[in-house]
């Protein structure tokens, strides 16, 4: 990946998915890229910096919160480190939902 894509994927939504902690990850990643299965939820990428990932979550689907390992298309597997939901914006109804991810290193 060059910076170029780096630099406009670090605002663009993206998909994410839920997995168990003892998946394997190499073998899913096929899967999410090919579209076999769907994402658990989108989200804006907020923030990138060395092993850690910032994300707010778009759309109408919201993390479950029992998964602690994401694959974030495009950028690999990361350990889910922080939940923070904040008030909806004015005009919005559903809560604003910010993660904080780790790197993951993959089976």
């Amino acid at each position: 990946m060059t910076a170029e894509e780096w630099r406009r994927g670090t605002m663009g939504v993206v998909d994410v998915w839920e997995v168990e902690r003892d998946a394997d990850l190499a073998e899913l990643s096929n899967v999410f890229q090919d579209g076999t299965r769907a994402p658990s939820f989108r989200a804006f990428i907020l923030s990138s910096t060395g092993d850690t990932l910032g994300l707010q979550v778009v759309g109408a689907d919201l993390p479950s919160g029992e998964a602690k390992v994401l694959f974030v298309a495009g950028r690999g597997a990361f350990e889910l480190v922080r939940v923070e939901r904040w008030p909806p914006t004015s005009g919005e109804k559903k809560p604003r939902v910010l993660l904080k991810l780790k790197t993951s290193i993959a089976k």
